[in-house]
């Protein structure tokens, strides 16, 4: 573990320091338990967690995280060949109008994707849960199609997006999931810590006070890819 406080931290906590004695520590001695014999018996405990308790609250995230990144990182159940697959993220939430695609742009990135077919959640504008589909026609051109529901057998889900899961820790996750099989073959899992709070008086000042571990691939060295890249064998 690392030392708990960076130097303007330990200006803070010696600040600190002061007020819980000033303010805690010298009142009970002075002014409530002035002449009983056994005041240090309950001056000094108090003082002692009050004093401590920023560095526990310090230990006990760098613990926490430390462990929760051991799970972090892709991790690959098994390898599936796939002619598309169902987003439910809403990271690529296509158009909605039904037709042939026209944008250049938009035909380059799914030739691009290397897969037949895309399926979207649609989170706007279309009442239900509506699913557009953009498939590769045989006369090479890619269709725009509005669904009821995904046919796609394996569905890319965000499971935990920035979520909360200890005190100063959240948790992101994405999935694919095999709807036939029902089981999550992969999953790209990364964690969060934000500061204690003695740090997060000053910090917030100059910026963010995030620290991320989303683990280390076997591909370390090179661009980190998406968890469908790592996943699917494209036809």
């Amino acid at each position: 573990m690392s030392f708990p406080f960076s130097i303007i931290g330990i200006v803070i906590y010696a600040f600190y320091v002061v007020i819980v004695i000033a303010v805690v520590a010298f009142p009970l001695y002075e002014w409530i338990l002035r002449n009983k014999s056994w005041k240090w018996r309950v001056i000094m405990p108090i003082a002692l967690i009050l004093i401590s308790a920023p560095v526990a609250e310090e230990l006990w995230i760098q613990y926490h995280f430390k462990t929760l990144c051991e799970d972090a990182g892709v991790h690959v159940k098994r390898q599936v060949v796939a002619d598309g697959y169902y987003d439910t993220t809403g990271s690529g939430r296509g158009p909605i109008n039904e037709g042939y695609i026209t944008k250049k742009q938009a035909i380059e990135a799914y030739e691009a994707s290397g897969f037949r077919f895309r399926e979207y959640r649609i989170r706007y504008k279309l009442p239900g849960n509506k699913v557009s589909r953009v498939e590769k026609q045989k006369n090479g051109k890619w269709l725009l199609t509005i669904q009821d529901k995904p046919t796609s057998r394996y569905h890319l889900k965000n499971t935990y997006s920035h979520h909360v899961i200890g005190h100063r820790i959240k948790k992101s996750e994405w999935v694919v999931y095999d709807s036939k099989n029902n089981e999550t073959i992969s999953r790209d899992t990364r964690y969060s810590r934000y500061s204690n709070w003695i740090e997060g008086l000053w910090i917030r000042f100059i910026g963010s006070d995030q620290v991320r571990c989303s683990g280390i691939h076997p591909e370390l060295l090179k661009p980190r890819k998406s968890l469908v890249d790592y996943t699917f064998e494209k036809l």
